[in-house]
């Protein structure tokens, strides 16, 4: 049997980052979002709940409601940040793309920031991370 190493033997100091683009992605845009997700659907955590599992009538109050929030603040932004609710709380989230891409095969989830992927045979850590 002829054995050929693959590998030198070393453990690697640093995990290859995997990148996806994100509607995530901005600081100033997540701050705006981080607002219209507080204001909107972590005041009433039931009214989500209801609206998930409701009626469409439900979703549409629940994105009145967001939209009415969006034009009173930040309505340079409104139709990102429309997207970005939706994906929250019909989606999901942020790891939306990781799930999309093609060559992704696993997904972990370790830890808010930590996310480990399998893409293409190789395992990699993601740049996406939730926000707490």
């Amino acid at each position: 049997m002829d054995y050929i190493k693959k590998a030198d033997g070393k453990s690697a100091k640093e995990s290859r980052i995997y990148h996806v683009d994100s509607i995530y992605e901005g600081d100033e845009l997540n701050q705006r979002f981080l607002q219209l997700k507080a204001n909107v659907c972590d005041i009433n955590p039931a009214f989500v709940k209801k609206c998930i599992t409701g009626m469409e009538q439900d979703f549409i109050l629940l994105m009145e409601k967001a939209q009415d929030y969006i034009r009173q603040h930040f309505l340079d932004d409104e139709e990102k940040l429309l997207c970005m609710l939706q994906e929250c709380v019909f989606g999901y989230y942020v790891i939306a793309p990781l799930i999309e891409d093609k060559a992704v095969s696993d997904i972990k989830v370790l830890s808010w920031d930590h996310i480990v992927i399998k893409a293409n045979g190789e395992r990699y850590v993601s740049d996406i991370t939730f926000f707490d």
